[in-house]
């Protein structure tokens, strides 16, 4: 799509006029690198010139193109889901028009109908995420009745999830961190603790993480974590906060390391016909640190 500027604006404005989008949205296409204003990409707070081109970018789901090359190990698969293994720096769904070589680009080729039905609208019947940087389990359903019972028994917290994480220090007794999770109040990246005088932004989540010390190493220590929600970055947020940082993630204060050490190891859920599943993975880590 292409535009021409008539009037002195600011560029996220004009695009919230043209496609009536919400400015969260039109700095979200901005940030991603899909507008560019004479060639260049903007930022949302740039003004525009009369006579300014415009270009965006098709952001809606046609941008979820099939992959036919990249290949996953599967864990588990039945004829209305699958569990899929994802490694260390893959992403989960494709953020720029074109994009590959993510999870959800794997299942478009290989179940087209998971495009209509997700997490988001290039999800592709993805029910859970797992950060970059991280790695583990991703559920995904293969039609919409299926997609419709996994997401309600995550959202009812139903679902059991359990991860390997390694973070720094020596955690010495289990324990559980109850506490709501927030936007960082200027760091848009970031999430935040919130407690008795914590500034942040939005509406705080409730957040509830339970962990267990497994094995000393060092100066580290491999928990063993089960979330009973799913806020962003919460296992690092909550972590952080009891000043265990998790290895690699060093927008929470940890140690810097080649990934982020948070594996999705196990998850478990009772099925339709009452019989329970569980799903495995194993720890890429656990032998080696």
């Amino acid at each position: 799509m292409e535009f021409i500027a008539d009037r002195n604006i600011r560029v996220d404005i004009f695009l919230c006029e043209k496609l009536g989008l919400s400015r969260r949205r039109a700095a979200f296409i901005i940030k991603n690198g899909l507008v560019k204003v004479n060639e260049k990409v903007p930022k949302k707070g740039d003004v525009l010139k009369i006579g300014d081109r415009i270009f965006v970018w098709d952001f809606e789901i046609e941008d979820v193109v099939p992959d036919f090359e990249i290949k996953f190990s599967i864990l588990f698969e039945n004829d209305d889901f699958l569990a899929i293994e994802k490694p260390a720096g893959i992403p989960v769904e494709p953020v720029k028009p074109g994009e590959k070589g993510t999870i959800a680009n794997f299942l478009r080729a290989r179940y087209p109908q998971t495009s209509e039905f997700g997490l988001t609208k290039r999800a592709c019947g993805i029910l859970n995420r797992i950060d970059t940087m991280a790695s583990g389990i991703i559920l995904a359903a293969k039609n919409r009745k299926t997609f419709s019972y996994l997401r309600t028994l995550f959202q009812e917290r139903k679902i059991l999830k359990e991860f390997e994480v390694l973070v720094s220090g020596k955690v010495k007794e289990k324990g559980k961190i109850d506490l709501p999770i927030a936007h960082h109040p200027k760091n848009k990246k970031k999430m935040v603790v919130v407690s008795e005088g914590t500034s942040y932004r939005g509406k705080p989540y409730p957040a509830l993480t339970i962990y267990r010390p497994e094995k000393y190493c060092s100066d580290h220590t491999h928990l063993s974590v089960v979330i009973k929600t799913g806020v962003t970055h919460q296992i690092r947020v909550h972590m952080s906060y009891i000043n265990h940082p998790v290895l690699g993630d060093t927008l929470y204060g940890g140690p810097q390391a080649e990934r982020l050490y948070i594996h999705l190891k196990r998850i478990k859920f009772r099925w339709m016909d009452e019989k329970e599943i569980e799903i495995r993975s194993e720890v890429p880590w656990k032998n080696s640190l």
